[in-house]
């Protein structure tokens, strides 16, 4: 379902160029779709909101990542963003200039921003907006179903915050005040003058005093209110249920509930800003980085920062990948132990199901781990099998004789593989499974609620992918055709999607690389798993249920990372090509037999090598 394609070229041949040295990988991960956390070291701050996270970089642009179900995480582009708040399902900015812009869920008019450049800070809460204006005011928008909008007069306010629906003031004489929703006590300020810094839970507050000591009030069923002891504190945040705190000497504590783990907090005393959602944290490390933790329901595109990556798979909520000494990686959704990958230097292709994955070793075994409630994960104990792919809660593998092998839940007969020693490719869907035959042509098997059977015709055909209830596949001439469900437009290929060379397909979205590096998505986007990024740098594609994983070099082809592609980086190249040679276990036949004669040679080699040495910027 989850399946790894790789780039395969097809081009004229003009001369012939010998291999000289060993491969130097030189690749690393992209994704998008839920859940991405940026990778990079220029943030400079940082908000969470009920799912989702933004971050501003130094360049003063913004980047969002999680829930994107109301577009709350369509920042606007450009790098004049000076502050920004994370709501419920919304996400407000104050730019340079001091206007404001807003981005998400507006049935409240949330996002109705008040026209003006007089502004100086903002906050958001699960349904309403508060802004701190120049002269010293509070203004409110959105919903006011208790007053949280109301806000007070004068002109003595200098920081603000916003709860689930009540807003925190901090004014010019270090007192607090507090409106709206006090179902939990949440108005009831303590008195004082001595407060300098204020945070806005979801049912309660916290604020540091200037002595560096902390306070809290309002809802505390989970001891969210009971602040540790000390004067050290520099930065707070308050969750639904948790708070966190900044200390002075870089490290962070929390406290509170900790269903999520969002109060297990990483080690570390080089932590330089703090703040935390509904029940997940973010932080900002002295060399600008971004860590979170806590609550990952759309923590599925967490990519490590290696850059030594070989292969990749993607499940419904995870996402794997082989590093190139042949160990295995994963990330994501952990809740039947699909991350808890085994030990190991000699694995060779990896698949992931919904729950569950499916790992192939160099000897031609399978190990699977995760969820296995249908026997997805009861491997069979051969040692010949050359192919492997999960769907969401069944197995399949191709035998080095050509014949296939299934298990796993088996409701629509998704495992009832057809008899034969003639098939070269596999894929599985939701609850369908799809296999490549010898003479080109498609066969299917499983679920046809949606016209999963309805193969298309012809002999033609040299990949394949299934998705949870379509189908793609890739014809001999680099074109594609789609079939099945298509209630988001997957099926639908946007004109101009030519020169296929692999091809995967997620949930209700597809996506193509075409042999110049580029990609091509359509189909459902609610989460952005259709935003594409672009370039044309792309080596390998895998497809999720509602994310995208992608291998990519920063020029195809540059495995010294100078920049060029070169006759050095062709000759790499060309020792991995004339080294692996052409069976079943490594599948190089099915990508570089260009002149189609059953064989991997120097005619092949020389047949990429032009379009290699052509342009592959």
């Amino acid at each position: 379902m989850r399946n790894l394609s790789i780039i395969g070229l097809i081009l004229p041949i003009t001369f012939i160029v010998s291999a000289v040295t060993s491969v130097v990988n030189a690749a690393s991960l992209t994704a998008w779709g839920q859940g991405k956390v940026p990778i990079g070291n220029d943030y400079a701050n940082i908000a969470a909101g009920y799912s989702h996270s933004l971050a501003l970089r130094s360049d003063g642009s913004l980047v969002a990542w999680g829930n994107n179900d109301d577009g709350q995480c369509d920042v606007p582009d450009g790098t004049a963003f000076e502050a920004f708040a994370a709501g419920g399902w919304h996400s407000v900015a104050l730019m340079s200039d001091g206007s404001l812009d807003a981005c998400g869920y507006n049935a409240y008019g949330q996002c109705d921003v008040p026209s003006g450049t007089d502004f100086t800070a903002i906050a958001a809460g699960w349904w309403h907006s508060l802004a701190l204006k120049s002269d010293g005011s509070v203004t409110a928008w959105g919903r006011d179903n208790h007053d949280q909008n109301d806000v007070p007069v004068g002109t003595d306010f200098t920081a603000i915050a916003a709860g689930a629906s009540h807003n925190l003031a901090l004014k010019t004489n270090g007192s607090l005040q507090a409106w709206g929703n006090n179902n939990h006590g949440q108005c009831d300020v303590p008195e004082g003058i001595d407060y300098k810094l204020i945070a806005a839970g979801t049912y309660h507050n916290m604020a540091i005093k200037s002595d560096g000591s902390l306070i809290a009030w309002g809802y505390n069923d989970h001891n969210q209110c009971d602040v540790p002891d000390g004067n050290d504190f520099k930065a707070i945040a308050a969750g639904y249920e948790h708070s966190i705190a900044l200390k002075s000497d870089g490290s962070i504590t929390a406290w509170g509930r900790n269903n999520y783990g969002q109060c297990e907090v990483p080690d570390g005393n080089d932590f330089v800003a703090v703040t935390a959602g509904q029940w997940h944290n973010l932080a900002i490390k002295t060399d600008g980085t971004v860590v979170a933790w806590g609550y990952s329901y759309f923590g599925q595109c967490n990519v490590p920062s290696d850059s030594n990556f070989e292969s990749i798979a993607a499940g419904d909520y995870h996402g794997q990948a082989i590093t190139s000494d042949g160990s295995l990686v994963a990330w994501g959704r952990n809740n039947c132990g699909q991350c808890d990958v085994p030990v190991g230097k000699d694995f060779i292709a990896i698949t992931a199901g919904g729950w569950h994955s499916v790992a192939l070793k160099e000897n031609g075994s399978l190990m699977a781990w995760g969820n296995n409630d249908y026997g997805q994960c009861s491997v069979p104990e051969d040692t010949n099998f050359v192919a492997i792919d999960a769907g969401y809660e069944h197995s399949l593998a191709l035998k080095e004789d050509g014949s296939l092998v299934a298990w796993g839940r088996n409701d629509y007969n998704q495992c009832n593989v057809p008899g034969g020693t003639d098939f070269s490719a596999i894929s599985a869907g939701y609850e369908h499974s799809l296999a490549l035959k010898l003479n080109g042509s498609i066969e299917a098997w499983g679920r046809n609620t949606y016209g999963q059977f309805d193969v298309p015709g012809g002999t033609d055909f040299v990949s394949i992918a299934a998705g949870d209830n379509h189908n793609l596949a890739i014809k001999s001439d680099c074109s594609l055709v789609a079939w099945g469900s298509n209630i988001a437009g997957q099926c639908d290929i946007p004109p101009g999607t030519d020169s296929v060379v692999a091809v995967t397909a997620g949930g209700w979205h597809s996506v193509a690389l075409k042999s110049d590096g580029s990609l091509v998505a359509w189909g459902r986007n609610k989460d952005g798993q259709c935003d594409v990024p672009a370039g044309t740098n792309v080596l390998a594609i895998a497809a999720g249920y509602n994310h995208n994983v992608a291998i990519v070099h920063l020029i195809p082809g540059d495995f010294d990372a100078n920049r060029q592609v070169n006759l050095f980086d062709f000759a790499t190249f060309a020792s991995h090509w004339m080294d692996t040679g052409c069976n079943y276990r490594n599948n190089w036949c099915d990508q570089t037999d260009f002149d189609k004669l059953g064989t991997v040679d120097i005619i092949d080699l020389a047949i990429f090598g032009k379009h290699w040495l052509q342009g592959t910027e």
